[in-house]
């Protein structure tokens, strides 16, 4: 691969979309590497997790904002869950706090989807975040994203306490809804 030529300012912005999705789900990223090894039962390993990668996310959302880029709005509900996690052990909310451990996986779903019902309800793009000068086609794509969230809550809840199936795969399959629906939505 050769340096960028002067004159060549297509090669940086080629990159641009790759760096950052690869930096808007560093949060997510970090906040697994702990879950990994987390002990049922152990409080230490949750805290540290939702500390650090909601740090990150807290990081990410200025990050975004002095870019002013826009996060994927699956990406954006994740992180709401991981900022609020991390508010929860940090200011000890009890009550989040049980929120959050009964529902598991499944916590992060239902921060998504209430990301995704606002979005759908006060975002022009709706929640699918594309273009589109037919009202319908948005709504319709809002409402098939929301559709396919409370799928993932109710897979996360069958794969309760396996992070890979109850929260991996249905994240990974809830972004590829959304990115597919934003294609054909901006058609």
């Amino acid at each position: 691969m050769t340096a960028p030529r002067d004159g060549d300012v297509g090669a940086p912005a080629r990159w641009r979309p790759v760096l950052f999705s690869f930096l808007e789900i560093l949060p997510l990223s970090v906040f697994v590497v702990f879950a990994r090894r987390a002990i049922p039962g152990e409080i230490d390993t949750w805290r540290q997790g939702f500390v650090v990668a909601g740090t990150v996310a807290a990081l990410m959302f200025v990050v975004r904002r002095v870019l002013k880029t826009r996060f994927t709005p699956i990406v954006l509900g994740a992180n709401f869950y991981l900022a609020a996690g991390a508010v929860a052990f940090i200011v000890n909310a009890a009550w989040v706090l049980a929120i959050y451990r009964s529902l598991r996986e499944s916590a992060m779903f239902v921060a998504i989807l209430l990301t995704g019902a606002v979005l759908a309800a006060c975002a022009p793009n709706g929640f699918a975040d594309a273009p589109n000068p037919d009202r319908r086609r948005i709504r319709l794509g809002s409402t098939i994203l929301l559709i396919a969230t409370l799928g993932a809550i109710g897979v996360s809840i069958v794969f309760r306490g396996r992070v890979g199936f109850g929260g991996i795969m249905p994240f990974v399959a809830l972004m590829i809804i959304q990115k597919s629906t934003s294609a054909w939505q901006r058609r």
